[in-house]
């Protein structure tokens, strides 16, 4: 039982990086994009 909450509690955190990961590339494709349009 406690091994499979722990894994869970792994499997979460590893889904929550991916997500936050992909925000973060996003974000910053938005920034280059709107450095180029500037210039």
């Amino acid at each position: 039982m406690q091994k499979g909450k722990r894994y869970r509690k792994l499997f979460k955190m590893q889904n929550f990086m991916k997500t936050y990961h992909k925000i973060e590339l996003e974000s910053l494709h938005n920034e280059l994009s709107a450095c180029e349009e500037e210039t």
